[in-house]
């Protein structure tokens, strides 16, 4: 909120181009400055002095509600953006929450962005084939965005009900900004709200968080600047999510962390493939395939063994403040040539898994008997078992 642009504070105009013309461009830059270096740079009295600081602090902080007035100004929280997985959408009350950030997180390759554009397809199709016919606001720092995938999982999805026409429009709800750098991202950031304020939105998509910040303040000397920089950027997130209560998905990345020789997560996390050992075996003899060519999940998958010393794990970047800032954390892993989606951090869903296959559709849901599992991680130190090529031990 400190970062908002003068130009969006209801100041006199004059004032405003006053402010300006000093290069106090933001409610920040006039809060950091005390009345007496806004009375000698400006030329205000002190009372004028007072006045500014208090108009600008009033703009910018947040007026309190109770819960009661909450409930009354959003009778219907439940959100209208499925994600056509039945279990999660069961899990969240109907599709991805509103008003908050849902991160996406896993390695390379499993289908964080495929879920991207599926979301995306979901937010911005027509109404009259199902989707919300509504504005997507993506913003790719990695340069990933596929529209010949994004017309595939429409045509798949809305098939007989989606015309030419409709793939146009389609993809002209679908706002794409490519940042260069992390201060082209907050850039972005600020712009983009006054954008949706005019336009409207019904998804924000971020793909990925970590590639510029990693990038641009990578090693040990840029961690303190990162996380700062974070923290500005999942301010002006969730200022986005819970003004306009729109769903914010972003996409992190994962990094690699030194392993204990004993520690709780390596207990746990034998117990989950020890688990979907047990489940496969159960699916090869049902299917009649008592002598499966494909080894159960082990070492390989970054797994744990009885005995040994440490080792590393996959984590999700960024860190622990990056992850308090999120309100859903979805893991998005591999295990035994299998793919499987955990909710791992959420104030309103259980902790629970499920299998999905990638397809023309985007990701379906493999269904199995008995429902989704409830997975027993730690939230925020949730370790990523993955195949050999992503674990590095």
């Amino acid at each position: 909120m400190a970062h908002r642009s003068i130009l969006d504070l209801d100041l006199h105009p004059a004032l405003s181009q006053l402010l300006r013309t000093h290069n106090l461009t933001t409610a920040r830059d006039v809060l950091l400055l005390s009345s007496l270096d806004l009375m000698e740079l400006l030329g205000l009295t002190e009372f004028q002095a007072m006045e500014l600081t208090l108009a600008v602090s009033a703009h910018i902080t947040p007026p309190f509600q109770t819960a009661q007035q909450l409930s009354l100004e959003f009778p219907h929280p439940l959100s209208q953006l499925h994600t056509s997985l039945p279990s999660i959408d069961e899990a969240f009350q109907r599709g991805l929450p509103l008003g908050g950030i849902t991160e996406l997180v896993g390695p390379s390759g499993v289908g964080k962005s495929q879920f991207c554009f599926m979301m995306t397809v979901m937010a911005s199709a027509p109404t009259q084939t199902g989707g919300l016919g509504g504005t997507t606001v993506y913003i790719d720092t990695e340069k990933k965005l596929s529209v010949t995938r994004l017309v595939e999982i429409a045509r798949s999805r809305f098939a007989g009900s989606l015309s030419s026409d409709g793939v146009k429009e389609l993809l002209g709800r679908v706002v794409i900004f490519k940042p260069d750098n992390t201060e082209e991202l907050v850039k972005c950031l600020n712009n983009i709200e006054r954008y949706i304020a005019v336009h409207g939105a019904k998804l924000v998509v971020i793909d990925s968080i970590a590639a510029l910040p990693r990038l641009d303040y990578g090693g040990r000397d840029g961690a303190v600047e990162r996380a700062e920089v974070l923290g500005q950027v999942a301010v002006q997130l969730k200022s986005l999510a819970e003004s306009f209560r729109l769903p914010v998905l972003v996409v992190n990345q994962v990094t690699t962390a030194i392993r204990p020789t004993v520690t709780e997560h390596r207990f746990q996390q034998q117990q989950a493939l020890q688990a979907l050992q047990a489940e496969g075996r159960q699916r090869q003899q049902q299917e009649g395939n008592h002598e499966s060519s494909t080894p159960a999940p082990s070492a390989r998958n970054g797994a744990p063994q009885d005995g040994g010393g440490g080792g590393s794990n996959l984590v999700a970047a960024l860190g622990t403040k990056w992850a308090h800032c999120v309100n859903v954390r979805l893991v998005l892993e591999r295990i035994a040539g299998q793919r499987y989606l955990k909710v791992a951090k959420s104030p309103s869903s259980p902790h629970i898994v499920i299998e999905y296959a990638i397809t023309p559709r985007g990701l379906e849901e493999v269904q199995h008997e008995g429902g989704p599992r409830v997975a027993q991680q730690s939230v925020l130190g949730l370790p990523l078992a993955n195949e050999m090529d992503y674990f590095q031990g």
